[in-house]
């Protein structure tokens, strides 16, 4: 995260997320992962970030070419660092960014296609402010290291005037 700002400039360490290597068996054992969108780093770039905080609580900070925040992060028993989110192309796929390395490379994985609607709905009927459903995905990894993901695929957007907050997937 940025060391310093000026008063106009923003900072913003949105949406995070965290995943612990608890594996005694693992080369990374103890890493803490912490993913987060909206980041403005030093350099002034803004992007998602990845921080890695290891065992002596020294601090590396990565920022990530994703399209999108990630949604969902876990790490297998050797290590392996798992990070879902939807594609960057309007969310037309579910991806698994996996890391063999303690979060120093990734490789993405499409997992499956989506129908990637993101249906807005208001906030309230006072004012224009609006929020997108979560679409995940969610990810979990069993003990014999079996990933498993889970999102919503919405079918469409539903704009009905006589509902409270006018717009809703289905």
């Amino acid at each position: 995260v940025a060391a310093y700002l000026y008063p106009y400039e923003w900072i913003i360490f949105d949406y995070s997320k965290i995943a612990i290597d608890r594996s005694p068996a693992s080369p990374y054992f103890g890493n803490q992962y912490v993913f987060a969108n909206a980041i403005r780093f030093d350099n002034g770039a803004t992007g998602q970030g990845l921080f890695i905080v290891n065992p002596q609580k020294q601090i590396t900070k990565h920022s990530e070419p994703w399209g999108n925040a990630v949604t969902s992060a876990v790490v297998g028993s050797r290590g392996e660092l798992y990070a879902g989110m939807p594609s960057s192309n309007l969310g037309s796929y579910v991806t698994v960014e996996t890391s063999l390395d303690g979060g120093s490379s990734f490789r993405e994985s499409y997992v499956a296609p989506s129908r990637g609607y993101f249906c807005g709905a208001k906030v309230s009927t006072q004012n224009n402010l609006w929020t997108l459903s979560y679409g995940g995905p969610q990810l979990a990894i069993n003990n014999d290291g079996r990933l498993f993901a889970a999102w919503a695929d919405n079918q469409g957007c539903v704009y009905d005037p006589n509902f409270e907050y006018e717009s809703y997937g289905r």
